[in-house]
Parts: C-alpha cells; sequence; structure tokens
C-alpha cells in the first residue's frame, strides 16, 4: 500500500519540476539555477493543493494519475498547440484561433478524464508505477545534465588590464552608455531596408555627437559583444583559458557581472547604475550599485515576478499562455521604455556615476509601430522566425529613435555639467541571414554586413571627440574615453570584426575588410 501511495503521489510532482528543468536548460542554463526557482516552489505547492484536492475527490491513485495528465497539459500545451499556431476558423466573420479552439478541447477532455476516473472502478496501480519510474528517470537525467552543465562552466579567468595614470585629471564627467540592441546601421538601413534614418544622425549631430560612419561591431552576437566593450579586450585569450562546453555562453555572461569597465571607475568612486534589462544576464549584475528597473510585474498564483526574458518565453509554452499573454506584453512594453523615461532622472542626482542601460529594442519581440501603438498578437519570442519581418523590425526602429532622440535631449538638459555619452548597438540585425538558430554557411556576405553594421556615436566634450578616429570599434570605446578624462595610457587595439553563429559562437571568423 505504501508503493501505491508514494508511486502516485511522487510522479506529479516529478512531471511538474522536469518540463521547468528542460526549458532552463535548453534555454537559459547559463544563468544559474536561481532563476527557476520560484516557477519552482509556485509550481510545487500548486501540486500539492490539486493532489489534495483530487485524492478527496477521486482517491489516491486516481487523483494521483489526473493530477499528472493536468501538469502535463499545462505545461506541454505550447508544444502541443505550436504546429497549429497559425490554425484558424472564420464564423460568422468572427476569426477564432488556435487558443479559442484548443483550450475548450483540453478543458473538455480533462472534464470528461475527470468524470471517467470518479465513475470507473479499474485500478490505475500499474499506469502510475510506469509514470512514477518514467519521471524519476527524466528527472534525474536533467538534473545531471543540468548540474553537469554548471560545473563544465566555471568562471572565466578575466584578462586583467594594466591601467597607469599619467596626468592628473582635472574633469571627472557622468558617462553614459546606452545600447540599442540590434539597431541596424545606416548601410544596411538604406541597401536592405531601403531607409535612411538620416535624420536621426543629424539630430545627433546637431547636438554634438561625432557619428561614425559605416561603424562596425567587433562581434554578431550581444553574448560576446557586450563583454568584449565592458572589458575593453577581445575574447579570444579568455575563451582558450577558460574552454567553455556546448557552446554555453555562460562564461561571457560571468564577464558582465562586474566588467573592467565598472571596476575602474568605482575605484575612482563613481557610482554604477545598470537599468536592467530583459535580457537576464543584465538583469542583476552584482557589479552594479543599483540595477533599476521598472517596478511594474506580473502577478501568478499571488507571486509577483519582474518580466524578464525566460519567464516571457517559458510562461507562453504553458497553458496560461492564453490568459496572461496581453499581460505579459504590457508589461514588457513598460520595462522597455523605463529606461528612456528614467535615465535623463538621474542627471539630477549628485556625485560621479557611470549608467548602464542595454535596451533590448529594436530588437525582437515587435511590440511597438512607428509612432509607438502597441502591437497586438505579437509573440514574445527574442531568438526566432521575426528576424526576418523587415516590416516591423522598421517600424520598431523608428520608435526607437523617437525615444532616444526624446531621452538625449532631457539628459544634456538635466545634465549640470557636460557629460560623456556612448550612444551604440552592440550588432545589427539580420533579415538576410534570418532566424539565428538557422544560419546556414556559407554566410551571404551581405548577411554579414547587416550583423556587423551598427550605430556608433559619442559625446564627447571638452575636446575628447578629437581622440575618434573612422574605423574606432567598440572594443576601444572605453580605451579612448579613459586615455582621455583620466589620463590613463591603454594602448588601443587593432579595430577588428569576429563573426560566428548562434550554433558555434566562439568559433570566430576574421572578417575584417570582407564587408
Amino acid at each position: 500500500m505504501r508503493n501505491k501511495i508514494n508511486a502516485a503521489f511522487l510522479h506529479p510532482f516529478f512531471w511538474t519540476a522536469f518540463p521547468i528543468l528542460y526549458f532552463y536548460a535548453r534555454n537559459q542554463n547559463e544563468l544559474g539555477l536561481s532563476i527557476i526557482l520560484w516557477p519552482l516552489i509556485i509550481s510545487l505547492i500548486g501540486v500539492t493543493v490539486l493532489l489534495g484536492l483530487t485524492r478527496w475527490l477521486l482517491g489516491t491513485e486516481k487523483g494521483g494519475l489526473f493530477s499528472t495528465i493536468l501538469v502535463m497539459w499545462i505545461f506541454f500545451y505550447g508544444a502541443l498547440v505550436s504546429p497549429f499556431r497559425q490554425f484558424q476558423v472564420v464564423v460568422s466573420n468572427a476569426v477564432i484561433g488556435s487558443n479559442k479552439i484548443f483550450i475548450p478541447l483540453g478543458l473538455a477532455f480533462l472534464i470528461g478524464w475527470g468524470w471517467y476516473l470518479k465513475k470507473t472502478n479499474k485500478s490505475f496501480e500499474r499506469i502510475n508505477f510506469y509514470l512514477y519510474l518514467t519521471s524519476a528517470f527524466l528527472l534525474i537525467f536533467q538534473l545531471i545534465s543540468v548540474v553537469g552543465s554548471q560545473m563544465a562552466n566555471p568562471a572565466p579567468e578575466r584578462t586583467q588590464i594594466s591601467i597607469n595614470q599619467t596626468g592628473v585629471q582635472e574633469y571627472e564627467p557622468d558617462i553614459y552608455y546606452i545600447v540599442l540592441d540590434m539597431f541596424a546601421g545606416e548601410k544596411p538601413l538604406g541597401d536592405v531596408y531601403n531607409y535612411t534614418n538620416r535624420s536621426f544622425l543629424t539630430f545627433l549631430e546637431d547636438k554634438g555627437f561625432k557619428v561614425i560612419e559605416n561603424a562596425t561591431s567587433n562581434y554578431a552576437f550581444t553574448e560576446v559583444s557586450l563583454p568584449s566593450s565592458l572589458n575593453m579586450v577581445y575574447l579570444d585569450e579568455i575563451i582558450e583559458r577558460s574552454k567553455p562546453k556546448n557552446n554555453n555562453p555562460r562564461p561571457m555572461y560571468d564577464l558582465l557581472d562586474n566588467p573592467q569597465v565598472w571596476s575602474f571607475l568605482k575605484d575612482r568612486s563613481y557610482k554604477i547604475f545598470n537599468f536592467s534589462s530583459v535580457w537576464g544576464p543584465l538583469e542583476n549584475p552584482k557589479g552594479a550599485d543599483e540595477n533599476l528597473g521598472t517596478s511594474k510585474t506580473i502577478s501568478i498564483l499571488g507571486s509577483k515576478f519582474k518580466i524578464n526574458e525566460f519567464y516571457m518565453v517559458f510562461l507562453q509554452t504553458t497553458a496560461l499562455s492564453p490568459v496572461i499573454r496581453n499581460s505579459l506584453r504590457d508589461q514588457t512594453r513598460l520595462q522597455l521604455m523605463y529606461p528612456f523615461e528614467q535615465l535623463p532622472e538621474l542627471a539630477r542626482l549628485p556625485g560621479k556615476k557611470f549608467v548602464f542601460a542595454h535596451v533590448a529594442l529594436p530588437h525582437p519581440p515587435y511590440l511597438f509601430d512607428a509612432q509607438g501603438e502597441a502591437i497586438s498578437d505579437t509573440e514574445l519570442a527574442m531568438i526566432g522566425d521575426d528576424f526576418t519581418d523587415k516590416e516591423h523590425y522598421l517600424a520598431q526602429l523608428q520608435f526607437t529613435q523617437n525615444k532616444t532622440m526624446d531621452m538625449i535631449e532631457k539628459l544634456l538638459t538635466n545634465s549640470k555639467t557636460q557629460p560623456v555619452i556612448v550612444l551604440q548597438s552592440d550588432h545589427g540585425p539580420s533579415s538576410i541571414l534570418g532566424n539565428p538558430n538557422k544560419w546556414a554557411k556559407p554566410f551571404d556576405p551581405a548577411g554579414i554586413s547587416e550583423r556587423m553594421h551598427i550605430l556608433n556615436a559619442y559625446y564627447l566634450p571638452q575636446g575628447g571627440d578629437k581622440m575618434l578616429y573612422p574605423s574606432i570599434t567598440p572594443v576601444n570605446t572605453f580605451r579612448i574615453v579613459f586615455n582621455y578624462y583620466f589620463k590613463t595610457d591603454l594602448k588601443l587595439l587593432p579595430d577588428k570584426n569576429y563573426f560566428s553563429d548562434l550554433k558555434s559562437i566562439y568559433e570566430f571568423t576574421d572578417v575584417t575588410g570582407k564587408f
């Protein structure tokens, strides 16, 4: 009897934990296990309540079986419905989408299944035992995979830069580093999108920015681009030493936890402000003195979550998606707008400060039209086939430009002394190459050009702009800034461009001068 109870009661918990770990392992296992703590706790509490209710209504064996079927439906709903995502039925001029079809069908099945279990006299001891064995095996296998991945990718040994001060610093500006994710360079905007953003670049120039023409990124993905620019190094030696397994970007994310640019400035009594990004590694880096983000959250089963990429994508794979997807979109929009609204206000604060804002715009998901109005029925996916959607990308880019101009205007107005402002993108879009998970070799040179051309503009007051040169890339950004304003002797590195794909992100190909 004890074994029967154990099997019937344990496998619903196992089937709850397994899909959460499975999704975590295949999406953001590089972020650390803490990111799935709350989903696990809430889900397991929910299953405990469910088991108590179903045991009272159906008995031990039937209750365990019904609970597992319900758990499977909730967690695997997205996978079941995904092939039919575009399926629609028109009834009296009303369009009924896949969710409005599959949710009622699923509920009807669950009600029928529960009714059958209530009425039948069959014993489900054997099927409960098999579900128990299967779920235990899958859970143990997944735990080994997750723990092994964590242990196989330790924090990398950093390349320490020797920074010597050669003169007396007379001017200590506030520094703002604003990265607009996937903002295209001027050349691909004209060549690929038949669009000119000259009015935006002219606005920056009129405000005193030096806009680098034909600017390029050092790397093709945020995972390697930002660790490079914020640590002022190329990544070859670090990757060679850390030898990341399974293409795991976790070692790169460790470089973002307290990058050398922040360390240098903190040693000089600067306060580091980071705007929490929907991109997980920059949600709460330890090196920042303050991580700023919208207080707006989404509430699930009484618990509040700040939306990041993991929750945004994970919740859409569950049967909760049709109920909460509009709330997810709205909260994501608010979080994306937060830096534009609040960054200029930091200029009013006393004391020296470095402000970093990685804004996931105009990167997908496409949530805004050109005027900033909300786009409905968009999938909240940051990687996928939306990369080929040039129309929505361009509209979101235009909106991003307008918000950026307004932010820059207010920032300069609110600043008591002239700040340093670096406005960059980490890489360009990829409408030619398409979904980064599906890039095919050999890579189209036009696709490489679209991906590697970026926005790169500098507001360097009191003569700092004289240090700039036409081919400067992000790896030298803060070498230039520190040499001029902090009288350091950092040697400028050769400006190189390294291309790779998402399936082999560390296999860099030198494409300097080839696009």
